[in-house]
């Protein structure tokens, strides 16, 4: 039992630990305000969220959902400062984005315990996570503008 208490606080452990790294490079990309960095926080994001359906314990749960849930909202915070004095895109993005977060966390909220996930639902949720993991070298490329700069070499 000392064993499997010790592999527990270790796990739990490494998982604060790469959850934070993930959220704090989200941030930095989201305050980064480019197209590509952009995509790459909302990747990290939606990876660590896809991340905390995998863990037992609520102490890893609580980690990857503590550290994705910062990372959104300086997500929407970059983006709300980033568009301060644009009206219509502010409301044309911003309003519809939030409810539809809003619409979408009312109904984990409700139907939280009540039903276990198809295994459809739970293959394609792993699909979705592989993709998004094999998406992340091409997209580090494209933050570190290396696609650029190879298509404006000269032979």
């Amino acid at each position: 039992m000392a064993r499997i208490d010790a592999a527990r606080r270790l796990l739990s452990g490494m998982t604060a630990g790469s959850h934070l790294v993930a959220a704090g490079a989200a941030l930095v990309l989201f305050a980064a305000a480019g197209l590509w960095a952009g995509v790459l926080g909302g990747t990290l994001t939606v990876l660590m969220l896809l991340r905390a359906r995998l863990f037992k314990e609520s102490a890893q749960v609580a980690t990857a959902l503590g550290a994705a849930l910062p990372a959104a909202a300086g997500a929407a915070v970059y983006t709300v400062t980033d568009r301060a004095g644009q009206t219509a895109p502010l409301l044309g993005v911003t309003l519809p984005a939030a409810l539809a977060i809003a619409l979408a966390a009312g109904g984990v909220a409700l139907a939280a315990g009540r039903f276990r996930a198809s295994p459809r639902l739970v293959r394609a949720l792993d699909v979705l996570e592989t993709t998004l993991l094999v998406a992340v070298v091409p997209l580090v490329l494209a933050v570190w503008e290396v696609y650029g700069t190879l298509l404006d070499l000269r032979v």
